[in-house]
Formats: C-alpha cells, structure tokens, sequence
C-alpha cells in the first residue's frame, strides 16, 4: 500500500518469500520480482504510476524467511546463551544484504530478541517434530528512506503470541515528514524560471554579419568580381549558420554568383 503523511509519500510492502533452508537464491529473485513488478498508480491515473523506490519511506516486512546457516542444536545452544551475535553473522539475509544480492540499501534495527521461528505451537518450544526445522529469523522488518535524518528506530521486537508457530514482530519510528508552504514553493519556483531563463539566454547562439550590403563596383563581361563577407560569432556557444534561398526561389543565389562556403 502507498498512502502520504503532509506531503511526503509511504510505501509498505508485506511478502512471504520462499521457504526452506536452502532457498537463499529463490528468495533473493523473489526480492527483485517484486521490486520490478510492482507498481502504484498515481491519482487513480491509469497512465501514471510509480515503483516502491519512489517513495520518501519504504518499509518492506513479512516472513522473508531468511534461515541461519549453523545446525539446528548449535543454533538452539546458542539461543539459550542469548548468544545472538554469533547467530546473526551467520543469518542469511544479513549476508545477502552485506553482498549486495538483495535488500540493498535496506536498513534493519539491530535485533536483540530470539530468533522468532520455528515454534510447537501454544508453547514456548523451537520445532521438535520429525522435521525439527532450526530457529531463525524469518520475521522482519526492513525500510529505507531517501534521507537517513528524517528516520529514527525507536524499538523493535518480538511478541509472545502463542498461536502461530512464528512470534510476530513489530517496529516503532519516529519520522520527519515534509510540509511544503504555497508561498515559499512559489517563490523559489519563480527564482528557478528566472535562472532559467538567464540560462537559456546565455546559451542561444548570437553572431553578426560584416554588412548587409555588398557592391560589386563596374562588373565587366569574364571579369570575375570578388567580395568578403565577414560572420562573426559573439555568443557563448558554438554557433551554426548557412544560407538560405528566399521563400519563392529554389536556389540560395542566382547562377552567376557563387558563395563559398555556403
């Protein structure tokens, strides 16, 4: 969904990518299919639409189902010794991210909470069916901004909500959205198209012609005459010229004159 707060615009992508611990690949294509695909429409315009990255905040959360890439009972050990540090170095989408393979320009919050999947349902235990799929990070919360100083983190973590086998997970922020003032935005614009304008002089080619006149004197019959015509460029660019016959004739002079060059 898309939505704005005063004049700066929001995008919040929610997806499932895909499962299993040896899909790293699968779920980095689903990261660029999405952002490839999806589009907004801009005004209910059926003409106009816009990606996700056009946005002021991007927030992307979901089961991006990201694993560990430790053993099960290493990974359950560590848990127990709060030992998350070690555990998050080895977090697939950590290292995907610091790759450059997926998420990329993405921030996350640092994750100081136990891995929020997979669970024995109504308990407090990590999966002991035949299964017995290793605890991980499936449940996350990424965003990125165009300026890092309008976002600040103020919490993020996990909820004890026994009826999944994930723990939900939720992030709080404190934003700075953008107001734009009529007055000023019409002040500044009006500066803009005066310096364009200025610009736009400056860059249109100006030159002058030694004489708009040229006289030939006595001509006598295979006496050829010859005349100088000086065009001088006096503008700040590079200026082009040629001539050109006059509105009802096909030729730029008549055939016994000739112009070099033309």
């Amino acid at each position: 969904m898309r939505f704005n707060i005063c004049d700066s615009s929001f995008a919040v992508i929610n997806s499932h990518l895909n499962a299993h611990q040896d899909n790293v690949t699968r779920r980095n294509q689903d990261f660029h299919d999405i952002s490839k695909r999806l589009v907004f429409p801009v005004d209910d315009d059926p003409t106009n639409f816009v990606s996700m990255f056009d946005h002021d905040f991007l927030f992307w959360i979901g089961d991006l189902n990201y694993r560990i890439e430790l053993d099960g009972a290493e990974i359950k050990a560590r848990v127990q010794q709060k030992d998350y540090a070690s555990l998050l170095a080895a977090d697939q989408l950590k290292i995907q991210v610091k790759a450059g393979l997926a998420y990329e320009g993405f921030q996350e919050a640092p994750i100081k909470f136990a891995p929020t999947y997979k669970y024995d349902k109504g308990t407090n235990i990590y999966d002991t069916s035949e299964k017995a799929r290793p605890p991980a990070w499936c449940d996350r919360v990424l965003w990125r901004s165009a300026d890092n100083d309008t976002i600040t983190n103020l919490s993020y973590g996990r909820h004890e909500l026994l009826s999944s086998d994930h723990r939900p997970v939720s992030a709080v922020f404190l934003l700075k959205v953008k107001t734009i003032i009529p007055e000023a935005r019409s002040k500044v614009y009006q500066e803009l198209l005066k310096k364009l304008d200025s610009v736009e002089n400056e860059l249109m080619p100006d030159a002058v012609i030694s004489s708009s006149l040229i006289d030939f004197g006595n001509v006598r019959y295979m006496v050829r005459q010859n005349r100088t015509l000086t065009v001088k460029n006096i503008g700040q660019v590079m200026a082009r010229w040629r001539f050109i016959p006059k509105l009802d004739e096909a030729r730029v002079h008549k055939q016994w004159l000739s112009v070099i060059p033309t």
